[in-house]
């Protein structure tokens, strides 16, 4: 799902967060800094992209929220082997 999302040019990183007990899984984004969108805009053109690539209904994040900084070990998201953090 991720690598598909990262094909959205407003897209420059991305994490999806998927709960078993949850019926939908939420995106974390940090936006290309060339585009200026919100959160809901962002929505609209994940779920249009995701469905364009045939991505099911759950693998479609229903909420996404822009961060404000990319995703870096020294952020405290990642590993230092660049894995995300859970």
């Amino acid at each position: 799902m991720e690598r598909v999302l990262r094909d959205i040019p407003e897209i420059m990183e991305v994490f999806i967060y998927g709960d078993s007990l949850k019926n939908h899984c939420v995106g974390l984004v940090y936006l290309n800094p060339d585009y200026d969108i919100d959160s809901s805009t962002l929505s609209s053109i994940i779920t249009k992209f995701g469905r364009d690539n045939k991505l099911s209904a759950m693998e479609i994040p229903k909420k996404v929220y822009i961060l404000d900084k990319p995703f870096s070990s020294y952020s405290d998201c990642l590993t230092d082997s660049f894995k995300f953090k859970r």
